[in-house]
């Protein structure tokens, strides 16, 4: 049985200013090159123009929607206002008249045009809530991150730095499980379990062939190796809720798989769906960015791994694409898939979109996103994340250290240019 829930089929139009802030997390995830791969198309203006744009830092301090206002905090499972601030809510084309009406007839009888609006208004209210399926929740927020952490060292030498880094130590991080722990069980188990009441985010990547052997080469050796270790990840949730993240750029990074290891792959991700969605997960498939595989493909991809079965998709993991336009991106993906399809989006350093090349390694000058939140009031997007630490290294490019390696000056600088 499928896990998704029906939204309605509409994104509402915000308009809001673009400032915003996030934090950071323990991810080794490097990045990939985009050469040769397809780009999307026919999104035009009208379809830019209904998708929002993220606010400013701090809609955290109370759930709030993607435009930065807040809404009620959800208690006892239920989800916080749905509604959001759409000057054009509540408009309908009643039919009008009749072009080709003469003049001096009765275009329209009062009463039916009455019951008309009446029937619209009534089809309005029983739409189901744009709330997500997380909505109930809230995030759990590490409380001796890596930015907390250089917070404490610069706090005497350098204040003004140092209050940026406690900022960006207030946010929620997702936690990155793969072949470097020795103890996958142990880790999710203590993740989750610090977490109590509040929700972990948590990274699932170590799919064999691992970002075709680029700077986070790796992963598992074999489909009974990657198996043996989604089991390890399904034992330590020990069917408690988390939302997974599966495996970053899987689907996206395929031109290094033979026509058998692609079949492989789709066979592995379609298991590990099943496993830590029976598990207590909700898992979202990672599906690439925007700009990046035509929609067609990806939903092909996102198919076949089984998306039927999970919460969902995720999208911008590590990369530096609007909220905007990711979200345009995904209404092609659910146009695809169908409407019932939910998302989630990286927002960790989207704050002023990619630079002129598109830079997927540490790219410069660059601006962390709007804070993560689970009551979005778009339809479909149930949260924005944190899942690439911003602070954390794509790798050895553009002067960073090693993949997952924390570095404070970048991390700063992300913080600064947020702030304008």
């Amino acid at each position: 049985m499928s896990r998704l829930s029906s939204p309605f089929s509409m994104i509402l139009a915000l308009a809001v200013p673009a400032l915003s802030l996030v934090g950071c997390g323990a991810s080794p995830h490097g990045t990939h090159s985009q050469d040769g791969q397809p780009t999307r198309d026919g999104v035009g203006e009208e379809d830019v123009a209904s998708v929002p744009v993220v606010a400013s830092f701090g809609a955290h301090v109370t759930p709030g929607r993607v435009d930065g206002s807040t809404v009620t905090p959800p208690t006892n499972g239920e989800s916080g206002d749905p509604e959001a601030g759409d000057p054009d809510a509540g408009e309908h084309d009643t039919g009008g008249t009749d072009s080709g009406a003469e003049e001096g007839e009765e275009v329209e009888d009062t009463e039916e045009v009455e019951e008309e609006v009446e029937e619209e208004v009534e089809v309005e209210e029983e739409a189901p809530s744009s709330a997500g399926t997380l909505s109930a929740w809230s995030l759990y927020v590490e409380p001796e991150g890596h930015a907390t952490r250089q917070a404490d060292l610069w706090r005497d030498s350098d204040p003004a730095s140092a209050a940026l880094m406690d900022r960006m130590g207030d946010e929620p991080l997702a936690v990155w499980v793969g072949d470097w722990m020795s103890d996958v069980a142990g880790s999710v188990d203590e993740a989750v379990t610090a977490g109590g009441d509040k929700l972990r985010t948590i990274v699932v990547y170590n799919i064999p062939l691992r970002d075709c052997g680029a700077w986070s080469a790796g992963g598992a050796r074999d489909v009974a190796a990657y198996a043996a270790f989604i089991a390890e990840v399904a034992r330590g949730l020990d069917n408690r809720s988390a939302l997974v993240i599966l495996e970053p750029d899987a689907l996206g990074l395929t031109d290094c798989l033979s026509a058998g290891e692609l079949i492989e792959r789709h066979a592995m991700m379609a298991s590990a769906v099943e496993t830590l969605s029976s598990a207590g997960a909700e898992v979202y498939i990672d599906a690439g960015q925007a700009d990046w595989i035509d929609a067609s493909v990806m939903a092909s991809h996102l198919s076949a791994v089984g998306v039927a079965n999970a919460a969902g998709f995720a999208l911008n993991v590590a990369h530096t694409h609007s909220t905007a336009d990711t979200v345009v991106y995904a209404e092609e993906l659910r146009a695809v898939l169908g409407t019932d399809a939910h998302y989630v989006v990286d927002t960790g350093r989207n704050g002023l979109g990619p630079d002129a090349e598109e830079s997927w390694c540490n790219p410069l000058g660059r601006s962390v996103g709007a804070s993560p939140t689970l009551s979005t009031g778009v339809t479909g997007l149930d949260a924005l994340l944190w899942v690439k630490a911003p602070g954390e290294s794509d790798g050895e490019c553009n002067g960073g250290p090693a993949a997952g390696d924390w570095w404070a000056d970048y991390a700063l600088g992300l913080v600064e240019r947020s702030t304008g």
